[in-house]
């Protein structure tokens, strides 16, 4: 029987005999499966790990957290971030990614953020509150393509998986419970980020200048530091439309990495 406490960090592909690991860390709203497109891309250098977070996919009856840095907490303690790990997250995903840098409850070598929570403008809560209620598969479909810039890119079956997921049991309501702890995660999340600005630790963040989720301070690029990449034509969602360019930054990210 699975521990409620622990998360489950699935392997999705790459080297398992390589020490390089990459941890993707998915936002509001997602699951693991969102970094299909980006987590094949370092298979030939690394470990693709990934894990749904409380409230998400398989997650949503996991216990044992209460707040972001509780669920950086129970990162630390999966033994799959035993050796040291490279992080990638979006949103709130990127989020936990800077408190667990932040904590040092496990070694991160380096933080590829996309459109993190705790930068930016602040994420847009009418979006989380729509998410959490909607009923119908229009208004799933025209919810997540506000995420994008593009809106092709976000196919009506998706509309249908979100659905299907917030109609299982406890679905809804863990999310609204994750949604709220959203909202309400200011201060700590200026102090990680703060913490991270004075270190040495190698980063980059991604930004869609057409984000209406979370929508872009550039002054954040002063203040935090690292590699700041401003897409044109780009929403919330960097990884997905700018696909390409995004797996070629992590990647050289990665190399450098391993060559410094």
């Amino acid at each position: 029987m699975c521990d409620p406490t622990i998360l489950n960090i699935k392997r999705l592909g790459g080297d398992s005999t390589t020490d390089t690991k990459v941890l993707f860390i998915h936002g509001f709203g997602a699951d693991k499966q969102s970094w299909a497109g980006n987590a094949p891309a370092v298979f030939d250098m690394a470990e693709s790990l990934a894990f749904d977070l409380p409230g998400h996919g398989e997650s949503v009856n996991v216990k044992g957290w209460h707040d972001l840095q509780s669920i950086a907490d129970l990162i630390a303690r999966n033994n799959a971030c035993a050796q040291p790990v490279h992080l990638v997250g979006h949103s709130v995903g990127a989020s936990v990614a800077v408190l667990c840098a932040a904590s040092q409850g496990i070694r991160v070598q380096s933080l590829s953020l996309i459109a993190p929570l705790g930068l930016g403008q602040g994420v847009c809560q009418s979006f989380s509150d729509q998410l959490t209620s909607l009923d119908n598969e229009a208004d799933a479909l025209d919810l997540l393509q506000s995420l994008v810039h593009n809106k092709r890119l976000i196919a009506r079956a998706l509309a249908g998986l979100l659905l299907a997921h917030l109609n299982k049991p406890g679905a809804r309501e863990s999310l609204t419970d994750f949604a709220r702890v959203l909202h309400q995660s200011g201060d700590h999340l200026h102090a990680a980020f703060a913490k991270v600005a004075a270190s040495d630790l190698k980063r980059q963040v991604f930004w869609g200048k057409q984000d209406n989720i979370n929508a872009l301070n550039a002054n954040d690029a002063l203040t935090f530091g690292g590699d700041w990449h401003f897409l044109d034509d780009c929403g919330h969602l960097p990884h997905v439309e700018h696909r390409t360019f995004f797996n070629n930054k992590l990647c050289e990210l990665i190399k450098n990495y391993g060559d410094s």
